[in-house]
């Protein structure tokens, strides 16, 4: 019957496992759940202070922003950079400062 059997001899097989998983570790976070950077740059800012990239545009335009740093290719920010930024926000949006179009009745 078997007479191309081989009962009894070596074979050998390869099994390629894969490579051992590592635990990759987050982020480390700034005080605003950001990936901590030196640097910032417009589109990270704009999504700490959740506004398009145009009207942080503009507010640097109208001086409701004191300008940062530049670089060749734009903006770059650093944190306290960016806290000054959210402390100015906060002073456009303060109610004190709204400045009335009509006069009260």
């Amino acid at each position: 019957m078997g007479g191309d059997s081989h009962f009894g001899a070596e074979r050998k097989i390869e099994i390629t496992l894969e490579k051992p998983y590592r635990k990759e570790l987050p982020p480390r976070l700034n005080s605003f759940g950001t990936p901590a950077k030196l640097r910032y740059r417009t589109g990270d800012v704009c999504a700490i202070l959740r506004v398009s990239p145009d009207l942080l545009r503009w507010r640097f335009m109208t001086g409701k922003y004191s300008e940062v740093g530049r670089d060749g290719w734009g903006r770059i920010f650093t944190l306290e950079d960016v806290k000054r930024l959210i402390s100015q926000t906060r002073n456009l949006n303060d109610p004190h400062e709204v400045k009335r179009l009509r006069p009260r009745r």
